[in-house]
This record gives structure tokens, C-alpha cells and sequence, in this order.
């Protein structure tokens, strides 16, 4: 079968796709790191030099396990590396101050600064909290305390009442909500960025 030659237009529209993605293979990796480490590594430099981009993970994968081709999206390595994230997390808020934010079908980014870690993390961990607050709640009523034959159970029971009653005070719940939404905040200077 005969390959049709490239179009002109078609290999520009490529090469300015795959530009960025050519930026990021740049990056060298330090092979004594662990999975995790090196995407940790990987990501937080990517944030510096493309603030707000997604990165795809076969991308990731071909990085952080220093492979020669792009793998598919199903491959082993990119499910390693979709393990991995776990551990990349934990790494880029101890070591980096920065975090993880993960967009279903698109890929996965570091934080790039203060206010973009507070919008994309606290934000979400405040949301964690106020809807565990409202199951334990719920939780709570639906326990009748007379009916528990355990008195320890009981008693614990009892005291996590006066807890779960001050959590779901108006007040608390109120400055759990956090005002702004939690929505990925654009680059700094105005700058076109892929997500």
C-alpha cells in the first residue's frame, strides 16, 4: 500500500503540537530515584517551565521510566505510573510545597506556586472535610444510643455526639466552605498554556 506524502500544513500543525511535548522530554532524569521521586522531580519542573499544563501520562510514563518511545495509555508503564502518583504526591508537598492536581482523560500537574496550591488543594481538603463532617452526621443520627449493648461503644458513641454536634455547628461548616471555586488558576503573565 502506497503512503500518502504529508501535506505541508499537516506537518506544521505537528510540530507546533509536539513542541511542547519535545520541551518536556528535555528533562533528565536521575535513575537511582524511585517511580514516585522521579515523577515528583518531573512534575514540579514541568510547572515551573509550563505553569497550569496537563501532562498526558504515557508522556509522564516515557519520562519517569526513561523509555525511548511514547507508550500507549494502556500500557504496564503507564499503570505504573498512575500507582505511582500516590507516593508523587507525598513528595511534591514535603519536599516541593506544591501538589498533585489530576484531570480525568487529560493527565496530571504539579501546583506552581502558593495561591494555585490553595485553590487546588485546600480547597479540596476543606470539601473533604465538610462532606465527611455531614456522613458522620448522618451516620450519627440514625445510631439510637439506647439500643448499643457495648458500654464502651456506647460511651464513645456519646462523646463523639458533642464532636459531631460542634462540627456541624453553622459556624464551622461556614468557614469549611471555602469562598472561590475550586477551578485551575491561569498561568502568570497572561501566558497561552495548554491544560
Amino acid at each position: 500500500m502506497e503512503q500518502k506524502p504529508i501535506e505541508e500544513s499537516e506537518v506544521i500543525k505537528r510540530t507546533k503540537r509536539n513542541k511542547k511535548t519535545a520541551n518536556l522530554l528535555t528533562f533528565v532524569i536521575d535513575e537511582n530515584d524511585r517511580l514516585p521521586r522521579r515523577i515528583a522531580r518531573f512534575l514540579h519542573w514541568a510547572a515551573e517551565d509550563m505553569p497550569g499544563r496537563f501532562i498526558e501520562p504515557n508522556i509522564i510514563a516515557r519520562i519517569a521510566c526513561n523509555l525511548k518511545h511514547t507508550p500507549k495509555l494502556d500500557s504496564l508503564d503507564v499503570r505504573k505510573v498512575k500507582n505511582a502518583m500516590g507516593g508523587a504526591k507525598k513528595i511534591l508537598l514535603a519536599e516541593y510545597h506544591s501538589s498533585l492536581k489530576a484531570a480525568r482523560g487529560i493527565g496530571y500537574r504539579a501546583t506552581f506556586d502558593d495561591t494555585d496550591l490553595a485553590q487546588q488543594q485546600l480547597e479540596t481538603d476543606a470539601a473533604n472535610i465538610v462532606r465527611g463532617v455531614e456522613r458522620m452526621e448522618v451516620t450519627r443520627s440514625a445510631i439510637r444510643i439506647n439500643k448499643i449493648n457495648d458500654p464502651a461503644v456506647r460511651a464513645r458513641v456519646v462523646r463523639l455526639s458533642g464532636v459531631v454536634k460542634k462540627l456541624t455547628s453553622a459556624e464551622v461548616l461556614e468557614k469549611l466552605r471555602l469562598p472561590s471555586p475550586a477551578v485551575d488558576k491561569k498561568p502568570p503573565n497572561n501566558q497561552n498554556h495548554e491544560k
